[in-house]
């Protein structure tokens, strides 16, 4: 008979101080080296988790539950997928799963045999435990922590099942037991207190939620998948102590196969939450489950059949559910954010959700159409707060892109932002959308640092707070905010490559070049072909006068980017290189059609010891809003301007 060995650490060494309990009751169908543990929901192999999705599962226990016998696929999808839409690929799909984690392949199968046209027979030798029969084992522990192997077992005691009397007491007893000290256990290990006193039992610490998939391949819909998956993440922001991972850290998943447990390890998660969607006419049905990701095992899963005006019901279904099964004790704040609907215009949403999805495009085409929509839904709703603060990061994108104007587009930007707080006092995007606006366009650093905290207080997960609240306390020289709000931003969005560069950044800016180097050569081992880190590599080298591999560095940017990057970049690390020479020929023969901005052309004639030249130019780029010349202060290749009169006059009009 097989047992199922419990784990446990600390408090169970008072509670039995020479003992571990092996404790079987419920379904084990256990084959060769594997064992399906029905109440528990896992597949073992060596009784080590082996990844099996929620259906899957499924699937495989009905297989076993007619061991030997031909299950036809109408009672697999009736037994499996009960009352769902889906079509005969997926039990295809299902079985393939299976298969690989038994280890077995379709033209050898060892367990299960495909009758084709008809359906499956599960073909292994199964074993069933018997559903009263209890185990004990015990066994000397030696020390706190105990892991009992299958083949150590000093003493055996089966009890006969006739003594049913004793058996129910003794099974009663027994796992009481078990309940009080493993409950004690995972307390422990799992409780957590939040800011506002109340307690959070649960062993969830941080949560992907991957784009959710339409089955049904005609009615795809990126607007509708990666929209439903930025509000739900949105929304579960606000639970206390719970990393969520923001949108552009699991945009890529949207169509590509996934392996759970490869997504976990690459978004340092414990746990993910995705679903499908079936949509005919104007009912849609989510099939939404929480995970384990370091085991695959289900914690939660459940199917959802609204109509598509319902959908902040289905919002509402969902983040509620996942809170319930992370057993979180929430605050009166916390369910606040889970309810909160920006808006009940159903017309409106949906413009917001194409807005969103053109606007994480980040191409002129697409921040001009998320403009047209998120106006179109302002239009709908004009008490749409989250349209205005997302309007405004459009208008915050098409400055720093350089597709529209700052001067143009910053104030507009501003306008929203302020129209976003007038609805809703309480929007962090609106806070930080503001803060942007007073760091690079107003040069008012206290209001800036005012938004960018009141943003955090109220949405501590948010990655992009974070981000750019460390890059404004850069650029301000104040290095130890900046390096901690940059790392708390790393943590949140581990894969953000833009993350990954501006901690770079930021020790460039602190003249710690070491480290930008060494944080720059980690980001180009995952991505070689990345050439703004290429670029920044350069400038560290520059600043180390190391100019042969600085150049090295810039020429590869400027292949990289077809000259976006790097291409001026030369120009000036031939100056500081003392190859003015050199240098004024380059810039002489630089493309016409490529337009030099007076930013870049004040570091080049920085480089070339025109210093009144340099100054002249960074008027230039004071007076157009440049965002570049807010890091003047600090900026390394404008050290030799410290002491220039001009240069100090700058620096007090820009409130430096």
């Amino acid at each position: 008979m097989l047992g199922k060995v419990l784990k446990f650490s600390g408090i169970v060494s008072e509670l039995f101080p020479n003992e571990v309990l092996r404790v079987q009751n419920g379904r084990i169908y256990s084959f060769d080296r594997f064992q399906l543990d029905v109440d528990n929901r896992q597949l073992l192999r060596d009784e080590k988790p082996v990844s099996l999705s929620a259906k899957a599962f499924d699937l495989l226990q009905t297989l076993l539950e007619n061991q030997g016998r031909l299950v036809g696929k109408d009672e697999l999808f009736s037994s499996v997928w009960r009352d769902q839409i889906v079509e005969e690929s997926n039990l295809t799909v299902h079985i393939s799963q299976i298969r690989k984690a038994l280890g077995e392949n379709k033209s050898n199968p060892r367990y299960i045999e495909t009758v084709p046209g008809y359906g499956y027979r599960f073909v292994g030798e199964v074993r069933e435990a018997e559903d009263d029969e209890i185990v004990i084992e015990t066994h000397t522990i030696s020390k706190m922590t105990v892991e009992q192997e299958e083949d150590v077992i000093p003493e055996r005691l089966r009890l006969p099942a006739k003594s049913t009397s004793n058996l129910k007491w003794l099974g009663i007893a027994a796992f009481a037991i078990i309940a009080i000290a493993s409950g004690v256990w995972f307390w422990s290990k799992g409780t957590q207190t939040a800011g506002n006193g109340t307690t959070n039992s649960r062993v969830v610490n941080s949560i992907a939620v991957l784009p959710f998939q339409f089955l049904n391949s005609e009615t795809q819909n990126d607007g509708l998948e990666l929209g439903l998956t930025e509000s739900l993440i949105n929304r579960l922001s606000g639970l206390n102590n719970i990393s969520i991972r923001p949108i552009g850290a699991v945009k890529k998943y949207a169509r590509e196969k996934r392996d759970l447990t490869g997504i976990g390890e690459e978004l340092k998660v414990d746990s993910i939450l995705e679903g499908n969607i079936q949509k005919e006419g104007n009912r849609i049905r989510l099939t939404v489950r929480l995970l384990n990701a370091k085991n695959g095992t289900t914690i939660w899963n459940e199917q959802i059949d609204e109509d598509f005006a319902d959908i902040f019901a289905i919002q509402d279904k969902i983040s509620n559910r996942v809170a319930s099964s992370l057993q979180i004790a929430l605050s009166d704040k916390e369910k606040k954010q889970l309810a909160k609907a920006h808006t009940q215009n159903i017309e409106a949403y949906k413009k917001y959700l194409i807005a969103r999805h053109n606007w994480n495009k980040r191409t002129p085409e697409g921040l001009a159409e998320s403009i047209r929509f998120f106006n179109e839904a302002i239009d709908l709703d004009p008490t749409f707060a989250l349209a205005f603060a997302s309007l405004a990061d459009s208008y915050l994108l098409i400055g720093l892109y350089g597709i529209e104007a700052t001067t143009d587009a910053f104030p507009k930007a501003r306008a929203a932002a302020e129209k976003a707080l007038d609805i809703d006092q309480d929007l962090a995007e609106a806070y930080v959308s503001l803060a942007m606006v007073e760091n690079l366009f107003q040069y008012d650093w206290k209001k800036a640092e005012e938004h960018f905290s009141r943003a955090i207080e109220l949405r501590p997960s948010y990655s992009t707070g974070h981000h750019w609240f460390g890059l404004f306390l850069a650029m301000q020289g104040r290095t130890d905010g900046a390096l901690r709000h940059l790392s708390q931003a790393m943590e949140l969005d581990p894969l953000s490559s833009s993350i990954n560069t501006d901690l770079a950044f930021a020790y460039y800016l602190a003249n710690q070049t070491d480290k930008a180097i060494e944080q720059l050569n980690k980001i180009l081992k995952m991505d070689p072909e990345f050439a703004g880190a290429h670029n920044l590599l350069g400038m560290n080298y520059v600043a180390e006068k190391r100019f042969d591999p600085a150049v090295a560095e810039f020429e590869k940017a400027s292949q990289l980017s077809d000259g976006t990057f790097g291409s001026t970049e030369i120009i000036w690390a031939n100056g500081f290189a003392g190859s003015k020479d050199k240098a004024k020929q380059l810039l002489a023969s630089f493309p016409k059609d490529k337009k030099i901005s007076p930013f870049e052309l004040a570091i080049i004639f920085t480089s070339l010891g025109e210093k009144e030249k340099a100054i002249e130019h960074l008027y230039q780029a004071y007076e157009n809003r440049d965002p570049q010349i807010v890091p003047i202060k600090v900026y390394p290749p404008f050290e030799s301007l410290g002491q220039e009169p001009k240069f100090i006059e700058l620096l007090e009009k820009m409130n430096l």
